[in-house]
C-alpha cells in the first residue's frame, strides 16, 4: 500500500525504430531511470509505413499507451512540438478540431497530460543544462 498524497513513478520509452539513434536514447533512459531509482519500460514498437509515418507512429504509441496500467500519463510535449503539429495540420487541410493541435488533457484510460504545451524547448533545454541535468539530442534537425 502507498502512502496517501504520494504519486508511483514509473517511466515508458517507447522506442519507435525510426531513427539511428533510437537504441542510443533507450539506453540513455535506463541509465537516466537507474540513476534515479524509477522503474522503467522499454517498448519496442513496429510502424506501419503508409501515407502518414507521423500518424503511424502515433498509433503505435498509443497503442503502448492503451496497454499501460495507470491514472495517467504524463508526456514531454512542449511548445515547439505543439506548432510542429498546428503545422502539420494546417498543410493537411484539417478542419477546427486538427488546428486545435495537442490538448493539454485528455481524459482517456490513462489520462493524458501535456505540462510543458506552453513552454519553449529553448527553455526546457536552458533549465537542464543550468541545473547541470542529463541531456540527449533530440530527434529533429532544428531542435538545440
Amino acid at each position: 500500500m502507498r502512502d496517501a498524497g504520494l504519486v508511483e513513478l514509473t517511466a515508458v520509452h517507447v522506442n519507435h525504430q525510426l531513427n539511428p539513434a533510437a537504441d542510443a536514447w533507450a539506453r540513455f533512459c535506463r541509465t537516466l531511470c537507474r540513476g534515479y531509482g524509477i522503474p522503467l519500460s522499454v517498448k519496442k514498437v513496429e510502424v506501419k509505413r503508409g501515407n502518414s509515418l507521423e500518424a503511424a507512429a502515433r498509433a503505435a504509441r498509443y497503442g503502448v499507451f492503451a496497454g499501460i496500467k495507470c491514472e495517467a500519463l504524463v508526456l514531454a510535449h512542449n511548445q515547439d512540438d505543439q506548432v510542429e503539429t498546428l503545422l502539420l495540420q494546417l498543410l493537411r487541410g484539417s478542419g477546427v478540431k486538427g488546428v486545435s493541435a495537442m490538448p493539454e488533457f485528455r481524459i482517456e484510460k490513462p489520462a493524458l497530460l501535456r505540462p510543458l504545451l506552453d513552454v519553449p524547448r529553448s527553455e526546457i533545454v536552458a533549465y537542464a543544462r543550468a541545473r547541470k541535468l542529463a541531456l540527449i539530442a533530440a530527434h529533429r534537425a532544428h531542435a538545440p
